[in-house]
């Protein structure tokens, strides 16, 4: 395979930083490789995946050398379009106003002849199955959509390496899954070379040539995918020993890790077969009283467009972790806002209980929360909310603008600046977007400790296993209404898609079985 991009001990400083973020990385890419970064939230991963891509390179002080095909004239106008870069934020990267145009926009600025740019824009959006959607305004496609979209727009200019900045951290389960099949099928039948950062590493594992992990900016030697899950299976106590396949850690569990090391569902099943059946209690549940309950509600945000929520009724016991789940689209941001009083429901009525919690919101995007020039400034701001940041580990970062922080860090500083109110109602719509898993379990441990004080949480999410953990109650938006909504195990139980990978791979062997460690416990007996 050709040599594609070269790094040799490069090494990267963000301004008036003594640290480096970036710290002495050999790699090389070849055509058609398939990588998979990891690594702890804030430890290099985008500042990495940018440094690969000149124009998109931060500004800072670059030590090493870069390579394009054996050149060290990395910045030029073939790296521009042979090398594609799509970000986490959908929202992000679309710059026109329909999805033809934003197809068309690239091909536009590298000069190529109308005839060929609709030649490229029609077969790529057949390749990719959006060319239903050619027509539509971007305002009027799915998060999901947008991401392939925007795969689409730099696929069509025909890159010989695309990078992806953790591409499904806004992504529900069925939109992700469906991306990364596509990804792999653009890697396989294209030959491109791809480079994907992932906190949600189970569907890529079984995909990916190689794995490297990243740790306080240096990066470990790429290994394959089983050799790299082996050696995290090796530490039950590394921080990313919760991210892996869940047929890998049933199988570690049971003393039935092998040199086969399963990563799918269906190799989780084969290593099943020769286990009893068994069964978990669902648990008893008590409920408290509503801290807030939803009757008819219909919203639409203007009178020529479709409702967004039809007919909603819903409410919220107090103490609890509540998990709203739904696709992308589905409404749970728009229920939010008129739950926070940032919108007011067109039909129906929001009744909360006497007196009237006070409410604190997390919004999807935490940028919008910041105004202050440091970390540091942000969290003094609001009383109590320097001790969470410490926790959260925030520390290291007190001097950086909040703007300068990779998207995990941003979210931890937000999820801070909301536990310090020390509200009686918390509302966080995606809070583990960007997360890695030792920060999703400290944010767990923090709700449960905030609950446990009295506090009630509502939240959103598209990750099915922190809900299927560390939640009470989940519910499911789904056309507008809520269609289902019950304590954890059971709403999980009543369901064959929606549900965790470990509840697929068990498949009724284990009766209400949700988590992985729930093969051990509900085994009636055990069996070689």
């Amino acid at each position: 395979m050709n040599e594609l991009v070269k790094l040799s001990h490069f090494s990267f400083y963000y301004p008036k930083q003594l640290s480096p973020a970036v710290r002495d990385v050999t790699l090389t890419i070849k055509s058609g490789e398939f990588f998979l970064l990891c690594g702890a939230s804030g430890c290099g991963k985008s500042t990495l995946l940018r440094s690969l891509k000149p124009q998109i390179t931060p500004h800072g002080v670059i030590e090493g050398e870069r390579t394009f095909k054996l050149s060290k004239n990395f910045d030029t106008d073939q790296t521009a379009s042979e090398i594609g870069f799509v970000f986490q934020d959908p929202e992000n990267q679309i710059v026109t106003d329909t999805v033809s145009h934003e197809l068309s926009f690239g091909l536009e600025n590298l000069g190529l002849p109308s005839a060929e740019i609709r030649q490229r824009v029609a077969e790529t959006a057949l390749f990719l199955g959006i060319d239903h959607l050619i027509q539509k305004s971007v305002n009027e496609i799915s998060g999901g959509e947008k991401q392939l979209l925007n795969l689409a727009a730099i696929l069509a200019m025909r890159p010989k390496l695309l990078l992806l900045d953790e591409p499904t951290a806004q992504l529900d389960p069925v939109a992700a899954k469906h991306f990364l099949e596509l990804l792999l099928r653009v890697n396989r039948e294209m030959g491109i070379a791809v480079m994907v950062s992932e906190h949600r590493m189970e569907d890529l594992l079984p995909i990916c040539d190689q794995v490297c992990l990243m740790e306080e900016g240096a990066l470990h030697m790429p290994l394959p995918p089983k050799e790299f899950v082996r050696n995290i299976m090796a530490n039950p106590s590394h921080p990313f020993w919760e991210a892996m396949p869940a047929a890998s850690r049933i199988a570690s569990q049971n003393g039935a890790l092998d040199e086969k090391i399963p990563l799918t569902v269906r190799e989780g099943r084969v290593l099943l077969q020769n286990f009893p059946e068994g069964e978990i209690k669902l648990p008893t549940y008590s409920k408290t009283n509503s801290i807030f309950s939803c009757k008819d509600i219909w919203f639409r945000y203007r009178k020529e467009l479709p409702f967004v929520l039809r007919g909603v009724h819903f409410l919220l016991h107090s103490g609890t972790i509540h998990a709203l789940l739904g696709g992308n689209g589905a409404g749970k941001s728009t229920l939010f806002q008129l739950l926070s009083g940032e919108l007011f429901p067109q039909r129906g009525s929001i009744k909360w209980k006497c007196p009237k919690p006070r409410t604190a919101f997390l919004w999807q995007e935490p940028k919008a929360m910041f105004s202050r020039d440091t970390v540091k400034e942000e969290l003094l701001s609001q009383n109590g909310a320097l001790e969470l940041g410490l926790k959260m580990g925030l520390k290291p970062l007190f001097e950086r603008h909040p703007y300068d922080l990779s998207g995990g860090e941003q979210q931890r500083l937000g999820i801070a600046l909301v536990l310090g109110i020390q509200p009686d109602l918390l509302l966080l719509d995606e809070p583990t977007k960007g997360l890695d898993p030792w920060n999703k379990k400290l944010l767990a441990e923090l709700l449960d400790c905030y609950r446990q004080q009295g506090g009630t949480v509502l939240l959103t999410t598209h990750d099915v296993e922190f809900a299927a953990r560390f939640c009470d109650e989940c519910s499911l938006l789904f056309g507008g209404r809520i269609v289902s909504s019950a304590p954890t195990r059971t709403f999980f139980a009543a369901n064959a898609l929606y549900t965790t990978n470990a509840a697929r791979i068990m498949n009724g062997k284990i009766k209400n079985g949700l988590l992985c460690e729930d093969v051990r416990q509900g085994l009636k007996t055990y069996k070689n």
